[in-house]
């Protein structure tokens, strides 16, 4: 698949958010739809805010053979004890379409692209779910937006 990159400005946005751990990426369907389910159950004040901002971040970087530490996050529309903000970022983006486990060669080309250009991560990147398996089972169908915070390596101290 070919990537095209763009810089982006991402809008904060009032969110809630479950951390977790899974043993491999293919439990990340069945974590999506969990943590989905039960944060709006905890937080029955919320609506999912429809086609909002859902991603996951990875605050680790997976090692092997050791649980994949992730958050899920959640837009929602409404207040409550878990509401919290989101703050906006610039985020070099690239786009996926296909299954979650097929994303390597989007990730390579965003860091690449950063390198090439004169950014630098300033947080863990996020998988934000455009179309998943909440709206369709075909896997070949789901989009996936990569979002890597950058900024510029001359705004550096």
């Amino acid at each position: 698949m070919e990537y095209t990159v763009t810089v982006r400005k991402i809008p904060s946005v009032q969110a809630l958010t479950m951390e977790g751990k899974i043993q491999s990426y293919d439990e990340m369907e069945a974590f999506v739809r969990t943590a989905s389910e039960q944060l709006l159950k905890e937080n029955p004040e919320t609506l999912p805010v429809k086609d909002g901002y859902r991603f996951i971040s990875f605050p680790k970087m997976p090692k092997d053979g050791e649980p994949i530490e992730l958050n899920f996050t959640i837009e929602v529309a409404g207040s409550g004890p878990g509401v919290h903000t989101v703050d906006g970022i610039s985020a070099a983006c690239t786009k996926h379409k296909g299954p979650w486990d097929e994303m390597g060669d989007a990730y390579s080309t965003l860091i690449r692209w950063m390198m090439a250009n004169g950014y630098r991560a300033t947080d863990a990147p996020r998988e934000y779910y455009i179309k998943g398996p909440w709206e369709t089972r075909n896997r070949h169908e789901w989009k996936t937006e990569i979002e890597m915070p950058i900024i510029p390596l001359s705004d550096q101290e």
